[in-house]
């Protein structure tokens, strides 16, 4: 195999480098002889630069994608138990309600009869 093991990405990116480089550098010594290292650092300045800063601004980019989606389910998961505590705050205060009902309607029963 040329490129490596399939599966390891760091050996596909080396070795796709690795013969990238090597053709451009076969092309420019068949092409001009003279401007080897000028054609290299200009083609490296302008594919290979490009491509490393391209690689990790996808990686921050992802890596904020996640942290953003991580924030948001955190968010979500706040705002259902806020929401669970008004629910039971709620039920409370009608059982309390009920009780205040109640104990008026005994004390009416009592006083009163």
């Amino acid at each position: 195999m040329l490129r490596g093991n399939p599966l390891n990405s760091i050996c596909n990116d080396l070795t796709g480098a690795f013969f990238a480089f090597g053709a451009g550098f076969v092309l420019d010594l068949a092409d001009d002889a003279g401007h080897i290292i000028a054609g290299f650092f200009f083609c490296f300045a302008q594919q290979d630069l490009f491509g490393l800063f391209h690689a990790h601004l996808t990686n921050a980019l992802q890596l904020f994608q996640l942290v953003r989606i991580q924030l948001l389910n955190i968010i979500g998961a706040f705002i259902h138990h806020a929401l669970a505590f008004v629910q039971i705050l709620f039920a409370l205060l009608q059982a309390f309600n009920t009780v205040i009902q109640l104990g008026a309607a005994f004390l009416q029963a009592v006083i009163f009869a």
